[in-house]
């Protein structure tokens, strides 16, 4: 979640019920409810302990500051054609935070998002982000679907075609992103009240994507410098590696750490014991 907003939704929440949708990977701590596909005890182990943590840790019970619980933590498909298992505007406030830009089915959750709540907050990386060459060649992140656009309450998904990667006519040079842009530009964000509308264009397609790269009006140099890729990827490694400092310690004898196939592995378990959904809204709900 884009840091300056973050006092503004806690101010805006008040004593209000809210719901996170895909907050596993770094769970919003103020929510009453998280829902996910993934268990409560695997949470915050994709963004922090891979490669790091012992594949014994794990978080059955409440960390300091979080608000939701095991009971509360309700493990639902939200692609799936099932509704989420909360009646209509149950929550005063639903937060969805870099999670509609790699999941299957966005129209699907935002349309349960207006279903369920009075108002919320919807972040994703921005256009400019995901149409943007990184060092290693590829344009935008290569686990997101869809490039995503806000704007006048309303949300535009537009798929990620491999055409993206071929000409300097479909995507932005990192270079230029670095030189010109800050870090708000790479996110868009969308505070709403009641409800918003959300689409995937069914014209879009290659003049779209150039037209936007041109509307930047990008200078050509930035296309040249950004011909020293592989040079300045060697080098980002090699200062990324002097930034962690120390390699992370080593398990203790016979445990090994953390991978994602081990992560998505162990989830299998705790989801085959997943209890029913809650129904209704609690007695405290306002």
């Amino acid at each position: 979640m884009w840091p300056a907003n973050e006092e503004r939704i806690k101010q805006m929440i008040g004593q209000g019920l809210v719901l996170d949708i895909g907050g596993w990977a770094d769970p919003f701590n103020r929510a009453d409810y998280v829902v996910d596909v993934c268990p409560y005890e695997t949470r915050k182990i994709g963004y922090h302990g891979i490669g790091k943590w012992p594949r014994s840790r794990v978080f059955p019970t409440p960390q300091e500051g979080e608000r939701f619980t095991k009971k509360t933590w309700i493990l639902h498909d939200i692609c799936s054609t099932k509704p989420f298992p909360f009646p209509d505007k149950m929550f005063d406030f639903v937060i969805c935070s870099h999670t509609l830009e790699d999941i299957r089915d966005p129209i699907r959750v935002c349309a349960e998002i207006v279903r369920i709540g009075k108002a919320g907050y919807i972040e994703t990386p921005s256009r400019l982000w995901e149409q943007t060459r990184r060092l290693d060649g590829m344009v935008g992140e290569g686990h997101h679907r869809w490039m995503v656009e806000m704007a006048d309450n309303h949300v535009r998904f537009l798929g990620k075609p491999h055409f993206l990667h071929t000409e300097k006519k479909y995507f932005v040079p990192l270079t230029y992103v670095e030189a010109e842009k800050n870090d708000r530009d790479r996110v868009t964000y969308l505070f709403w009240q009641n409800s918003f509308t959300f689409e995937e264009p069914n014209t879009y397609y290659f003049t779209e994507v150039a037209d936007y790269v041109s509307s930047l009006h990008i200078p050509p140099k930035y296309y040249q410098l950004d011909r020293l890729r592989p040079l300045r990827g060697w080098w980002w490694n090699l200062q990324s590696k002097r930034r962690q400092g120390s390699p992370a310690p080593a398990p203790a004898a016979g445990e090994d750490l953390w991978t994602w196939a081990a992560l998505f592995e162990a989830n299998k378990q705790y989801m085959a014991a997943a209890s029913p959904a809650p129904a209704s809204p609690p007695a405290t709900a306002t």
